[in-house]
């Protein structure tokens, strides 16, 4: 399941990276985020691996992830596995008039036994993970605004 998305946000790349690139500061603005811990560190941030507590009204999840791509104030891509899915997302920057824009692009792919749910419901699936990335989008604007 892809999903794209991307807002404008009135201010420099520098200052939203931060928000993306920071856990403490992302919990602020991902909204099912309750918990995250950096399991390695390294130095070009390439590599690093951490877990994350994942919430909301259906119950909680753990997922391990690791930055798989990284370039300072314009890209972050994360890799991460949970029990029901693999998810591979990219956020990136680009600088305009207004400010900057910030794109989103996520590649889900779910495990036994939600694949075969997502042939069924996959697109209520993806209309409630677009839901909550607007909000989510729109709390971060608002927040390096």
């Amino acid at each position: 399941m892809k999903i794209a998305s991307s807002t404008e946000i009135e201010n420099t790349p520098g200052e939203v990276f931060k928000w993306l690139e920071n856990p403490e500061k992302a919990k602020a603005w991902m909204s099912s985020v309750t918990k995250t811990e950096i399991l390695h560190e390294t130095a070009n941030r390439i590599g690093t691996t951490f877990q994350e507590t994942v919430e909301d009204a259906e119950g909680k999840m753990e997922m391990q992830g690791s930055i798989t791509n990284f370039s300072e104030n314009k890209l972050i891509a994360f890799h991460l596995e949970s029990k029901v899915n693999t998810v591979d997302v990219e956020y990136t920057l680009e600088e305009i008039d207004a400010g900057v824009r910030l794109r989103y692009d996520a590649d889900i792919r779910w495990k036994f036994p939600v694949n075969i749910m997502s042939v069924f419901i996959g697109w209520k699936i993806k209309q409630k993970i677009i839901a909550q990335l607007a909000g989510e989008l729109n709390t971060l604007k608002l927040l390096c605004e």
